[in-house]
């Protein structure tokens, strides 16, 4: 999905209105139905990776993960030339790199501290999946990102739950919210630019995915196909600007 000139105007608050239509063009890839993972193992393939969030919550989290093959860390290290993995998570780090045997990984906070595996190389891709609605700051976080990085880094990645999702809607109906508790905000596909178009940064390009596997005889894998803005996952690429 891109966005015209006028979505841009929106988001940097250049004109204001209570009822703006957002309309996406939508590209022929959009209407392919992928899951997150795949999404993102396919963009970051020979590429060199700065991995935010690695631990992925905690140890037992990415054990049951490695079990069912869906843990994004390792996922993204078989698909880059290099993954470098970062969490504040100190004890999860630990058991990374001892018991995985994946040594390319440090327990550092990315707003507030330094490392030298990150300024003094040049990264493709700076990833930060599912994070940024954990945070009680998310736009400052962005901020930070902007300023400490232009020069290490190309471009950033950011992932968020889709509020959207149809799952969403349907738990609505029954008057249920269904949500991580650890999470600040629900995203927009147009609220999630907005936070990192006004922190400075210029939108690439958004991608809409579901959030887990994908099951292809499903009931609504081609409603899925048909409209990307009701699947689970966003995911958008920005640029420094």
């Amino acid at each position: 999905m891109l966005i015209n000139q006028e979505i841009c105007q929106h988001l940097r608050g250049e004109i204001h209105d209570k009822g703006f239509q957002v309309k996406f063009q939508f590209e022929p890839d959009d209407f392919i139905y992928k899951s997150r993972n795949d999404l993102l193992s396919s963009l970051c393939k020979g590429k060199e990776i700065i991995h935010i969030g690695c631990v992925d919550h905690n140890i037992e989290t990415i054990k049951i993960k490695l079990r069912k093959g869906k843990w994004l860390h390792k996922i993204l290290c078989d698909r880059a030339k290099r993954c470098f993995g970062v969490d504040i998570h100190k004890e999860g780090i630990k058991y990374i790199a001892e018991n995985l045997n994946l040594k390319d990984v440090a327990a550092f906070n990315i707003i507030s501290d330094t490392n030298p595996a990150i300024n003094n190389n040049f990264w493709d891709y700076m990833l930060i999946p599912d994070v940024i609605e954990h945070l009680n700051n998310p736009i400052e976080f962005l901020r930070t990102i902007h300023k400490k990085y232009p020069r290490n880094v190309n471009s950033v990645v950011i992932t968020a739950p889709n509020s959207f999702t149809r799952l969403n809607m349907k738990n609505a109906r029954r008057g249920v919210e269904c949500i991580n508790s650890d999470h600040r905000f629900w995203f927009t596909p147009f609220t999630l630019i907005k936070l990192a178009v006004l922190a400075g940064f210029a939108v690439k390009r958004i991608h809409m995915c579901s959030h887990g596997e994908i099951n292809r005889p499903s009931f609504f894998y081609p409603m899925q196909s048909r409209y990307p803005l009701i699947r689970s996952s966003i995911v958008v690429e920005f640029n420094f600007s």
